[in-house]
């Protein structure tokens, strides 16, 4: 399971950077058969070669560690909290009073 959500990591964190397997493969001095087998969850990689990765695609290790569904879960809240901050003052003021009926019905 930690093998397939390092992988999962590794492969988000590569596309989102625009690198290919052969290229990240390349700057960390392996194969991309290596890249390959370590995004698929068939094999870790050395220590140093995560330090290297880590370092080529510029994210902390503990993202790369963590598990990548709550990653994806805050990044959607995130969304939606610049979503609420470019609403008008109207349009706030109605969804303020919508939460706090919601809230108001459940505590009950």
């Amino acid at each position: 399971m930690l093998m397939d959500s390092i992988g999962k990591n590794i492969k988000f964190y590569r596309k989102q950077r625009g690198l290919t397997q052969h290229q990240l493969a390349e700057a960390v001095d392996i194969s991309a058969q290596c890249i390959r087998q370590l995004e698929n969850g068939v094999h870790l990689t050395s220590l140093e070669n995560f330090i290297c990765i880590c370092k080529i695609l510029d994210v902390p290790a503990d993202f790369i560690l963590a598990d990548i569904d709550k990653k994806f879960k805050i990044a959607s809240i995130a969304q939606k909290w610049q979503y609420l901050a470019e609403l008008d003052d109207a349009e706030f003021e109605s969804l303020s009073k919508s939460i706090e009926s919601v809230y108001f019905y459940k505590t009950k």
